[in-house]
């Protein structure tokens, strides 16, 4: 395992660490940032699929 790696996994580590500390309520209030967030990037057009974005076939 080189360096970087490792320190990579180290810094994981201690951010678990970290997480699992925190109040239940503090928890939550994340959870509520991740879903918003997720709600926010689902509605970005670059999420959706390119017949979507009025990039379909032409008919004739």
């Amino acid at each position: 395992m080189n360096e970087q790696l490792r320190r990579i996994l180290e810094a994981k580590r201690t951010e678990r660490a970290h997480l699992a500390a925190l109040p239940f309520a503090r928890k939550l209030e994340i959870l509520d940032q991740l879903r918003a967030r997720s709600l926010e990037l689902s509605r970005t057009t670059l999420r959706r699929p390119a017949s979507h974005r009025g990039g379909g076939t032409k008919s004739a």
